[in-house]
């Protein structure tokens, strides 16, 4: 009875020993080779992956878009699964383009749908075939292949002959204006302005100190002569006013 036990112990602890070391292949693939994979948060290798050492139990696997992945289309996969029999993964990303031309803000068609405007970012489902046609207006029209194994396309763009879309603005270096300007009248004008500045304050000053010796003496004639002097200086005021606008006019206008 006792050697039956043992032996019964013996075929027990075989099969459950058996069962533990039970392991699995497991494969994952991807649309991008180079993929990294990660089980449990452990790096483990890059799509196309296989491994025939993969326990039985539950599972958190990452599949991360290859190592030159740029910020802007960073994209992963995850996957939490029990294992429990030989498994394939196939981590399908969106597929990724960078389109972009000289000049900028041409237009993107494909298959006569349009898809934006240069530089751009294009994240189809599928992968494009065939080629593209970027549009901008003064520039002939430019078809550009599709690559197979590249996602960034980069085109110049032609100018059509006898169109120029310059918005520069030539200067005259010299000046800073875009045409030249009548420097005598405006040296006039400048000392006009000066002058009659002057003008303007001096007869008013003397005006008003006539006009304090009139309260403080009485004397009519210093009455007489500020009111003179305060003509003066209207007069003066109005040149001024005259000599500025002309110095505006034939700086900014004419």
């Amino acid at each position: 009875m006792k050697l039956y036990l043992v032996i019964l112990l013996f075929v027990f602890s075989e099969s459950y020993s058996q069962n533990d070391s039970m392991t699995y292949n497991l494969k994952i693939y991807s649309n991008f080779d180079s993929s990294l994979v990660y089980i449990d948060s452990v790096f483990k290798g890059y799509t196309p992956f296989e491994t025939n050492e993969i326990p039985e139990g539950n599972y958190f696997i990452e599949v991360k878009r290859g190592i030159d992945s740029r910020d802007w289309d960073i994209q992963e996969i995850e996957y939490s699964m029990s294992l429990v029999s030989d498994t394939i993964l196939n981590a399908n990303f969106r597929y990724y383009y960078f389109i972009n031309s000289s000049p900028t803000n041409a237009l993107v068609f494909y298959n006569n749908i349009l898809l934006g405007e240069t530089p751009l970012r294009y994240f189809p489902d599928n992968k494009l075939n065939g080629n593209l046609i970027l549009k901008k207006e003064m520039y002939d029209d430019l078809v550009l292949d599709i690559p197979n194994d590249k996602f960034e396309i980069y085109g110049i763009l032609k100018q059509k002959p006898g169109v120029s879309d310059s918005k520069e603005i030539v200067y005259n270096k010299n000046t800073g204006f875009k045409t030249p300007r009548n420097y005598a009248i405006i040296s006039l004008l400048s000392a006009a302005v000066l002058g009659t500045g002057y003008s303007s304050y001096r007869t008013k000053t003397v005006s008003n100190q006539l006009y304090r010796s009139y309260e403080e003496n009485g004397f009519q004639n210093d009455l007489e002569r500020s009111d003179r002097q305060n003509i003066y200086f209207y007069v003066s005021l109005a040149l001024m006013q005259a000599a500025i606008g002309g110095l505006i006019y034939f700086l900014f206008i004419k």
